[in-house]
């Protein structure tokens, strides 16, 4: 009786410390999506663009447009369809703002045409 006792006990034990080790890999994968959404979405950027130009820092205000713009990108490689349904659609969506704001688009990014050409600038 007591063997039988000390089997059930050790798989649960063993089970146990598995469970523990899964829920801890989720946490992790939590925290990527939770950056992903919240950190780098387009209305939290888009409003740090804001920001800087009512602060009348255009340099800053650029900078920050690139950004959201390279961040858009890699969402929209990494997880295909977060904002946008394809890539010249990003570009055209921040292609009005950066002429709104008298800015220029950066060449590189300006050229993409697929998620192919995004991956392959390295």
């Amino acid at each position: 009786m007591d063997l039988v006792i000390s089997v059930i006990v050790a798989v649960f034990a063993v089970l146990q410390i598995i469970l523990f080790f899964k829920l801890w890999g989720m946490t992790n994968h939590v925290k990527e999506m939770k950056e992903a959404v919240e950190i780098n979405s387009l209305f939290n950027n888009m409003w740090k663009v804001r920001r800087a130009l009512f602060k009348g820092d255009k340099r800053k205000a650029k900078e920050l447009l690139d950004d959201a713009f390279i961040t858009e990108i890699m969402l929209f490689t990494r997880y295909s369809k977060e904002n946008f349904s394809s890539i010249p659609q990003i570009i055209e969506y921040f292609q009005k703002i950066y002429d709104k704001h008298g800015f220029e688009m950066p060449e590189e990014l300006s050229k993409l045409t697929s998620r192919k050409d995004a991956e392959n600038i390295l």
